[in-house]
């Protein structure tokens, strides 16, 4: 009688969450409705483990104070690839967060799973396949202590797996100064972030342009993790809050694909919520042969952002490159550096640092490129060292004649 009970509270569980799936982010978890929530909420507290049971693993993953000044709470989930039978699947991943002595948020997002290719199917015992897929999720939260649990269910079979664990969330001692975004015991998604969206109006603001790297914190990842994709948009979101724009445009490109994945020349809060979807969508695994054959090709990706950048015929004031130290390290070759020109915008380079390579850091390409620019290069290892380094760009910037507006 259990088991019957499980399976059909877990269909209703499924069924309603996925006729509203469309509205699930597309970025990251968001939230869902609240009878949705409710059904959650009553699987997670009345069902206990199951026999028939998604054999998944979920890995929780240590919490950080991000860019945002806010806390990344983190999760890896990995699972078998013959669970799936070859067939195409979706998943969908919930997770419940309860503030100590607070209310809890619920928080949910759809994953596809594709078939194994027909050409396969013949040759391949998939009962014996060896790899897995797995995705990772994740919130953001203020200080205190959360009891955290993971759901995911197989649309297809009613399967599922779980996991539950505790978190305390607290300033070190070297970031009691940074101020908290998130009041205390508050949870929301990773796309919550602080810009507000709003420019600078009467000719007072800066032009900005934003060149973002879009690249994981570990340069020898083939993955962009949630945790990345929060890394990238919350401190891209903390810069725009904290320099007064009054226009701002934004590539982001990877120098492994060698490419641009997203570009926009008014970014805003809209573009911020596509930028977020092209983060996620990025394949960083996949790499065509002609691009590896391009020895130099991110060096010359960087020559046509830059050089594009100073031929504009209204130029930004600061040009900012922005992301993680990258695993290219070569010098860019003095012919594919731009030409010199008679009012440039000024260059500058937020890299941040893992902390396994404080101690051992060495320049990148990019940072080779912002000095051949004449531009500055700040090294970012905490979200204390980035409004530092915002801040002394900004006492840097030597305001020009304006061209014409945008």
């Amino acid at each position: 009688m259990l088991s019957v009970t499980i399976n059909r509270s877990l269909r209703v569980l499924i069924y309603a969450a996925f006729c509203v799936a469309a509205s699930l982010s597309a970025s990251s978890q968001s939230f869902i409705s609240e009878s949705d929530a409710q059904l959650v909420s009553r699987f997670l507290d009345e069902v206990s483990e199951s026999e028939d049971r998604l054999k998944c693993e979920i890995k929780a993953m240590d919490p950080f104070l991000d860019f945002a000044f806010r806390f990344d709470v983190g999760y890896v989930v990995r699972c078998p690839l013959k669970e799936f039978g070859g067939r195409e699947s979706t998943l969908l991943s919930f997770v419940r967060i309860t503030p100590e002595g607070g209310t809890p948020v619920v928080l949910g997002e759809s994953y596809n799973v594709a078939a194994i290719p027909e050409v396969m199917r013949g040759t391949t015992r998939i009962d014996k396949l060896k790899d897995e897929i797995d995705f990772s999720g994740g919130f953001a939260a203020g200080e205190g202590r959360y009891g955290v649990e993971v759901l995911v269910g197989d649309k297809q079979t009613n399967r599922s797996c779980r996991k539950r664990w505790h978190v305390t969330l607290e300033r070190k001692h070297g970031e009691k100064a940074v101020p908290m975004a998130l009041e205390q015991r508050s949870a929301v998604p990773l796309t919550f972030l602080p810009w507000n969206g709003e420019f600078e109006s009467g000719g007072s603001g800066l032009r900005l342009t934003v060149l973002l790297d879009a690249a994981p914190i570990n340069p020898y990842s083939q993955k962009l993790r949630v945790w990345d994709r929060g890394f990238l948009l919350s401190t891209l979101s903390t810069l725009m809050s904290q320099i007064r724009c009054e226009s701002a445009r934004l590539v982001a490109f990877n120098l492994d694909q060698q490419n641009e994945i997203f570009r926009t020349q008014h970014f805003d809060q809209p573009a911020f919520r596509d930028l977020a979807h092209a983060l996620r969508s990025l394949e960083l695994g996949k790499v065509s042969y002609h691009v590896l054959q391009r020895k130099t090709g991110h060096a010359e990706l960087l020559s046509h952002l830059t050089a594009a950048e100073m031929a504009d015929q209204a130029p930004s004031d600061i040009v900012v490159f922005l992301g993680p130290h990258t695993r290219f390290i070569e010098k860019v070759p003095a012919s594919l550096l731009p030409g010199r020109k008679t009012h440039p915008p000024q260059f500058f380079y937020l890299e941040y640092i893992p902390g396994w390579l404080r101690g051992s850091e060495f320049p990148d390409t990019v940072e080779y490129m912002t000095k051949a620019l004449d531009g500055a290069s700040f090294k970012i290892h905490s979200p204390v060292e980035l409004e530092q380094a915002i801040q002394k760009i900004l006492a840097q910037v030597k305001r020009e004649p304006k061209q014409a507006a945008r």
